[in-house]
C-alpha cells in the first residue's frame, strides 16, 4: 500500500497533512466490519494495531494485515511473553491486558481494537512516555476525563485546534471514546461483540454503550482464574 500503515499516518514525526477526523472515523468503521467479517467466519486476527492497519492510495480505506492468529490456533501453547511481545505491550506489572494467556480469542480481538479506537480518536499512542497526566496507558487517562465530564479533551489536540473546528465530529468522537473504554474493559465478559460495535458504528440511530463514570474494578472470579485460556 502507497500510503503505508495507519501508525506512519498517526505517530510519524512529520505528521501532515493531518488524518482529518472523518478519515479517522472511516478507517475505524472499515476495521470494524473487517474484524466483524472474520468473527463470524470463525476467524481470529491476533494482532490488531495501528501498524497492522494499511490504508490504500486515495481514500485511505483501510486493510488489516499481518494476521498474528497464524500461529494462533486454538490448540496453541505460545506464552504469555509471546502475546505480549507480538502486541507491542511492554511487559509490566498493570498492564492493562486481563488474564494474558496462551490462547488468541474473539475477546482479545475486541480488546486491542478498542485500544486502537482510543489511540486514533486521541492521536496518542496507547501506552508509553506521552500519556498526559502522569498516567501510564492512555485508558487510563481517558477515563479519568470521563469521570469528570470532560472526555472530549481526549480528542487529538489537532483536530480540536483545527480552524473553526475543521470536520470534528463531537458527538462521534464521545460515541467512539465510550465503545473504546468499553472494548478495553479488563473483565472480556463486559466487552463487546463486533456485530454490536458494527452496529453503533454504522447508525447514529443506535444508542452507545452506557459507561460508568467510574473505571470498573475488575476482580477475577473462580471462573475467570480456571477459565485462563480466554483472554
Amino acid at each position: 500500500m502507497d500510503n503505508g500503515s495507519l501508525e506512519k499516518h498517526l505517530f510519524a514525526t512529520e505528521r501532515h497533512p493531518l488524518l482529518s477526523w472523518s478519515r479517522r472515523f472511516n478507517i475505524i468503521r472499515g476495521v470494524a466490519l473487517g474484524l466483524q467479517h472474520l468473527h463470524r467466519n470463525g476467524s481470529i486476527h491476533g494482532s490488531i494495531k495501528a501498524s497492522n492497519v494499511f490504508l490504500e492510495e486515495g481514500d485511505l480505506t483501510p486493510r488489516l494485515g499481518d494476521f498474528g492468529c497464524s500461529w494462533l490456533e486454538p490448540s496453541s501453547t505460545r506464552d504469555d511473553h509471546h502475546i505480549r511481545a507480538v502486541y507491542g505491550l511492554p511487559e509490566v506489572l498493570g498492564c492493562p491486558v486481563p488474564n494474558c494467556t496462551s490462547k488468541a480469542t474473539f475477546r482479545a480481538d475486541v480488546f486491542y481494537f478498542g485500544a486502537l479506537i482510543i489511540e486514533v480518536v486521541c492521536g496518542r499512542r496507547f501506552f508509553g512516555h506521552g500519556v498526559p497526566g502522569g498516567f501510564r496507558f492512555l485508558v487510563d487517562w481517558v477515563w479519568s476525563l470521563h469521570g469528570d465530564g470532560r472526555i472530549l479533551e481526549a480528542v487529538d489536540a489537532e483536530l480540536l485546534l483545527e480552524e473553526d473546528g475543521g470536520d470534528l465530529n463531537r458527538t462521534q468522537a464521545e460515541r467512539l471514546l465510550l465503545v473504546g473504554l468499553v472494548c478495553s474493559n479488563e473483565d472480556r465478559d463486559k466487552r463487546l461483540d463486533m456485530d454490536a460495535i458494527v452496529e453503533i458504528l454504522q447508525s447514529d440511530n443506535v444508542p452507545p454503550p452506557v459507561v460508568p463514570p467510574k473505571r470498573p474494578i475488575f476482580a477475577p472470579t473462580y471462573h475467570h482464574i480456571h477459565t485462563m485460556t480466554t483472554v
